[in-house]
C-alpha cells in the first residue's frame, strides 16, 4: 500500500481518522475481535461530524480512554498498489495524537482488546500507513517535550514537581529498555520491595553515623540524601505501575492534609501522649 503524508487540514474533504494514543509512556494499541493483528484506534467519519469528533469517539470506543487531550498531526492518503489487489481502492483521512490520562473499561464495540507497547508491535493491520505516519507523530512528541521542557533542565531544577519526576523516570525506564522489568503492574511489587530496601539503606545510616552527622558531615548528608532519592524513584515507579498519575496524586494528598487540619490528634492520641509512657516506645 502507498501511503502519501501532507500538512493537517491540506486535503479538506476526508473519510477516516486515525489516532496514534500514549498512556504512560507506552503506545496503546488494539487487537480487532476478527483479526489477528495490531493497530491504532480510528475509523470512519460519520455524517456531520467534525475529524476531531470522530477522532476523539474512536479512542473512547476503541480502548475506553476517558480523560486525554489529542492533537492534529498531519493528513494521509493511501492507496493499494497494483499487485496488491485486482479491487484498488483508497482512503484518505487526518491523523492525531492523544495523550491519555485515565482509561476506563473497553466499550463492547469491535475491539476485542487493547495492550501496552514502548515500540509498535510487528505484526501490524496497516503496517504501510504506520510506518508511514510515526515518524511526524513522533516529530510532535519531540516538539511537545520542548515546549513543555521536559529536557535535561530537569537537571537543574532545585523544585522538581511530581509530574517532572515522572518523566525523567520514563526517560530512564526507555534509555534501559529491554534490560529492566517494564513498568507494568504485574511487576509493581518489585518496585515496592526495591523501595523498601532504599529505605533500609536509609534506617542504617541513621543508626549507624546519627541525626548529628547527618546535618553536619557533608559525606554522611550526600550519602542520605541520596538514598532518599534512590527511595522516590522507586516510589515514582511504584507510581506508574499502577496508573497513579501527578494528578492523582496531588489531589490525594491534598484531601488528606484537609482532613489531617481539621482532626485534634491530641484527643485521638491522648492514651500515647499522656498515658502510659511504655507506650511512646
Amino acid at each position: 500500500m502507498k501511503c502519501s503524508v501532507y500538512e493537517f487540514g491540506k486535503l479538506k474533504s476526508y473519510k477516516y481518522v486515525v489516532i496514534f494514543a500514549h498512556y504512560q509512556d507506552k503506545w496503546v494499541v488494539c487487537k480487532h475481535k476478527e483479526r489477528d493483528t495490531w493497530e491504532t484506534s480510528g475509523g470512519h467519519i460519520e455524517f456531520n461530524e467534525s475529524p476531531t469528533e470522530a477522532a476523539r469517539r474512536e479512542l473512547f470506543e476503541e480502548t475506553g480512554a476517558i480523560d486525554f487531550d489529542i492533537k492534529p498531526v498531519c493528513d494521509y492518503w493511501a492507496c493499494d498498489e497494483p499487485h496488491e489487489t485486482e479491487n484498488i481502492s483508497w482512503s484518505n483521512g487526518q491523523v492525531f495524537l492523544a495523550h491519555i490520562k485515565k482509561i476506563g473499561e473497553l466499550p463492547d464495540n469491535e475491539m476485542g482488546c487493547i495492550d501496552y507497547f514502548y515500540e509498535f508491535p510487528e505484526k501490524l493491520t496497516y503496517p504501510d500507513i504506520t510506518k508511514e505516519l510515526l515518524p511526524h507523530v513522533f516529530a510532535l512528541i519531540k516538539k511537545d517535550c520542548k515546549q513543555e521542557n521536559l529536557t535535561e533542565n530537569h537537571l537543574t531544577n532545585n523544585d522538581l514537581k511530581i509530574s517532572e519526576l515522572i518523566s525523567m523516570q520514563n526517560a530512564l525506564q526507555n534509555r534501559m529498555k529491554g534490560k529492566w522489568l517494564h513498568i507494568i503492574p504485574e511487576n509493581g511489587h518489585f518496585s515496592l520491595l526495591w523501595m523498601y530496601e532504599e529505605m533500609g539503606e536509609l534506617v542504617a545510616i541513621i543508626k549507624k553515623r546519627g541525626g548529628k552527622a547527618i546535618m553536619e558531615d557533608k559525606i554522611v548528608r550526600d550519602a542520605f540524601i541520596e538514598e532518599l532519592s534512590d527511595t522516590l524513584m522507586y516510589f515514582i515507579d511504584l507510581m506508574t505501575c499502577y496508573g497513579v498519575t501527578a494528578k492523582d496524586l496531588s489531589e490525594s494528598f491534598i484531601k488528606k492534609h484537609k482532613i489531617n487540619m481539621s482532626r485534634d490528634f491530641v484527643t485521638e492520641h491522648k492514651e500515647y501522649l499522656c498515658g502510659d509512657k511504655s507506650k511512646n516506645l
